[in-house]
């Protein structure tokens, strides 16, 4: 199913990607299906896609935000067949443990 890319109708997609970066960890966001969940996760992933292209239009190839988002930080995954979680990329490496087999 194809959406609406002008700007203003991924606005809603931009207020729920904001609201994960500004909190702590992430949000949790509820959808009343799972088609709608997958539908909604596609949009906030073509939003990502087309901020990356305005930024390598914006930004000189030196600055930080070149061909990247803001919100490349963030990870989308749907739990519970209608539940996007949207968390911070993590820093910290978990252990590690080298396989013998």
């Amino acid at each position: 199913m194809s959406f609406n890319r002008t700007p203003l109708a991924l606005e809603d997609v931009r207020v729920i990607l904001d609201r994960a970066l500004a909190a702590r960890v992430g949000v949790r966001v509820p959808f009343a299906t799972k088609g709608e969940a997958v539908y909604w996760r596609g949009r906030a992933n073509y939003l990502r896609r087309q901020d990356r292209k305005d930024n390598a239009a914006i930004y000189r190839p030196d600055h930080p935000l070149h061909k990247q988002s803001a919100y490349d930080g963030l990870r989308l995954f749907l739990i519970d067949e209608r539940i996007i979680v949207i968390k911070k990329v993590s820093a910290t490496v978990p252990d590690i443990e080298e396989l013998e087999e």
